[in-house]
């Protein structure tokens, strides 16, 4: 590094020597550089886990936000980056912060990024699985919106239900379909939910991917509706047929 390469450069480069001399020389810990972005933020961005314990060390604020509202913790469960987490978290990060636009949280950052065990730490540091969003959906709802089954998968088991609707009558389904996530929709299809169900406007999943320029997703569901009505229609032909059956086996 130059004598007058700047803390972010250092984080670029991966120089942990310059930081600490940078740091040592008095260097600001809250500057904003690109995005507004501390030094701590861009450290978690870059994935530079040895960058980020030393600047939590010489007292970076780990609950620093950039423009968008985004703290260090959001940044490094999007990356899946544990060790930075880890030692975020146990410098005191707020698990349950929310961005600027009351989007997203650190655990719905790395669901959406489809990063398991990064949701696994932050469960367990006390993330709150029911927060809802400015759109009253949770953490599930993004999972299913970003096509990441296993994280979706995880969530359930920790104990969100897929099936559960939003205040608005909005199903991880329709998100899943608006945004074209096949793979999505075809686990939580046959998790059970039913593309028939309509939210509070009227729409139902096929609608909805339909208005978010998903023709695909809305054909797909399309046939499946086609199906589950044969597969009622004859399992009430034959609830209706069974009595007589019986009486001819008498």
């Amino acid at each position: 590094m130059t004598q007058d390469a700047n803390i972010f450069d250092a984080i670029d480069a991966g120089d942990l020597s310059a930081i600490k001399a940078l740091v040592g020389a008095g260097a600001d810990l809250e500057e904003r550089g690109k995005g507004r972005a501390t030094p701590l933020l861009r450290a978690c961005a870059k994935g530079q886990t040895e960058i980020v314990s030393a600047l939590i060390d010489a007292g970076a604020d780990v609950n620093s936000v950039e423009f968008m509202g985004r703290t260090p913790l959001m940044v490094a469960a999007a990356e899946g980056n544990l060790g930075a987490m880890r030692a975020l978290i146990a410098a005191g990060a707020d698990v349950n912060t929310e961005d600027k636009l009351g989007m997203l949280t650190p655990l719905s950052c790395a669901a959406g990024h489809g990063q398991v065990e990064a949701m696994k730490e932050l469960i367990a540091a006390g993330a709150d699985l029911g927060h809802q969003n400015f759109r009253g959906l949770n953490a599930i709802f993004v999972a299913a919106a970003m096509g990441q089954v296993e994280a979706l998968k995880h969530l359930e088991q920790a104990g969100l239900d897929p099936k559960e609707p939003a205040q608005d009558g909005t199903t991880t389904l329709m998100v899943a379909a608006e945004c074209g996530r096949m793979d999505m929709l075809d686990y939580l299809v046959k998790t059970g939910l039913d593309p028939r169900s309509h939210d509070r406007g009227g729409l139902t999943a096929i609608e909805r991917a339909r208005r978010g320029g998903k023709p695909e997703a809305a054909a797909w569901l399309e046939r499946k509706v086609i199906d589950k009505e044969v597969e009622e229609a004859m399992s009430s032909r034959r609830q209706l047929t069974a009595p007589f059956a019986r009486a001819r086996s008498l």
